[in-house]
């Protein structure tokens, strides 16, 4: 995910969202690579962290930064294996309000795998920092 914009104490759809995902825990495992860079938008960054710290706060361990020479500008969700979301739409209230974004859901299994596959090989060959742990970002902030 490249822009998971957490806003606390505010009352917005992506907050809403990241509760509704966090309400799924322990059902399901939920696992989640964010955007971190050292050069290029540290703002996206720094929502991205607080958007970690909320899902870690509400037990989804799973939660990884790509490398800082990576960019990750994928938006792609995959559901039990079944189903896949992915489109254009960052995780951002000006995106669902005033951006034009378009997303698709697929149910077939195949392709369910196919970016199933590609998330594992994401989190393992580039998820560099889980959970529980820090980065640094370039800013200075870790």
């Amino acid at each position: 995910m490249y822009y998971c914009d957490y806003e606390p104490g505010r009352v917005t759809l992506v907050n809403g969202i990241l509760g509704a995902i966090a309400d799924l825990v322990p059902k399901v495992r939920v696992r989640v690579i964010l955007e971190r860079s050292s050069r290029f938008s540290p703002h996206i960054s720094e929502a991205n962290r607080r958007a970690a710290a909320f899902l870690r706060e509400h037990g989804i361990n799973d939660v990884f930064f790509d490398l800082p020479e990576k960019f990750s500008h994928a938006k792609v969700a995959v559901r039990d294996g079944e189903e896949v979301l992915l489109g254009s739409t960052n995780w951002f209230q000006k995106d669902f309000d005033l951006s034009h974004q378009v997303n698709v859901r697929i149910s077939k299994p195949e392709v369910a795998k196919f970016f199933q596959d590609y998330i594992d090989r994401k989190i393992r060959d580039e998820g560099s920092i889980g959970a529980s742990g820090t980065f640094d970002d370039g800013s200075g902030n870790h």
